[in-house]
């Protein structure tokens, strides 16, 4: 049933992910963060399986007293069920017999990122030594050779900034210390962590990983979006030309960490995000596509679920 039950999260994540798009677009559209769209499609993605792998569970009790029970379904509830039933019955040896393979490589991936992340965390701690620190815009920030900028930590995030920051004009500090402080205030480092932690539970879940990496570039969009609020609209320029500066620039051992520099696709999501117009009809476009998010999102709720194995279903 294991096997079964993967295959079957991997269909609702890539439901729930192929929704969060047009929903992301419809937040902003109302000028609301859109990360959410992203959170939630994550979120769904492993409790949608999770209540089905409960529910599973649950229906191997005695429920003779209930009476017989009919299913009410749509002809394309049917149809996906009576295809989904087919496969069981074709591959149901077959998935059976690599449970065990499948959950020893499942336990294997994620102890093996747990390590990488804790290895990723100590060099990173031997490097913090090195650094100093700074009163900059009137923060504390820590400075380094060739880190950042950034937002380290969790309980008492510390905005890092590369030591060549400090050549550079004072607009150009003001606008990266301004940013990495958002995203403190908004306890960003902490929600992308938690979204990492989920994948690294759910390695094999190819979609989830794809939320996560969207999930990235919205936050810093989001971001973008409460700087260039405090800074003014005449911003946007200066702020999108320091974005395509900052991006060509090396960042050293942790990349993963810099806000300001993305990969290639991620940098031109956030410049697009600068220089997009608002359509005509917001409120209306807006609703269409959250009407397609939701249609998404529907089809990952009626995903018909695995069945529990036969064994548990025989009266004893």
């Amino acid at each position: 049933m294991i096997v079964s039950w993967m295959l079957y999260s991997l269909v609702v994540a890539l439901l729930l992910a192929a929704g969060a798009g047009p929903l992301e677009r419809a937040l902003r559209l109302g000028r609301r963060p859109g990360r959410w769209a992203w959170v939630a499609a994550m979120a769904g993605a492993v409790l949608v399986p999770a209540v089905s792998l409960v529910l599973a569970g649950r229906s191997t009790e005695p429920v003779a007293a209930l009476g017989p029970v009919t299913p009410v379904a749509t002809p394309a509830a049917s149809a996906l069920t009576g295809v989904t039933r087919g496969f069981e019955v074709a591959a149901g040896p077959v998935l059976d017999s690599l449970e065990g393979p499948v959950l020893r490589l499942w336990a294997l991936a994620s102890l093996g990122l747990l390590a990488l992340f804790g290895a990723s965390a100590l060099r990173l701690g031997r490097t913090r030594r090195r650094w100093t620190e700074r009163v900059l815009e009137g923060d504390r920030v820590l400075v380094s050779h060739d880190v950042g900028p950034a937002v380290l930590g969790l309980l008492r995030p510390r905005i890092v900034v590369p030591g060549w920051l400090m050549e550079r004009g004072e607009e150009a500090r003001r606008l990266i210390v301004r940013h990495e402080r958002e995203h403190c205030r908004a306890r960003d480092p902490a929600l992308v962590l938690l979204a990492g932690l989920v994948t690294v539970l759910m390695p094999w879940n190819a979609p989830l990983w794809w939320c996560l990496r969207r999930l990235r570039v919205a936050v810093e969009v989001d971001c973008d979006e409460r700087v260039l609020r405090a800074e003014g609209p005449d911003a946007r320029r200066r702020y999108g030309r320091l974005l395509l500066e900052v991006g060509r620039r090396p960042l050293g051992p942790v990349r993963a960490l810099a806000a300001f520099a993305e990969r290639r696709s991620a940098l031109e999501r956030r410049i697009r995000a600068l220089t997009d117009r608002v359509p005509e009809h917001p409120a209306r476009r807006a609703v269409g596509l959250g009407a397609l998010g939701a249609l998404a999102i529907l089809a990952a709720c009626v995903v018909p679920t695995p069945d529990a194995p036969e064994s548990s279903l025989e009266p004893e």
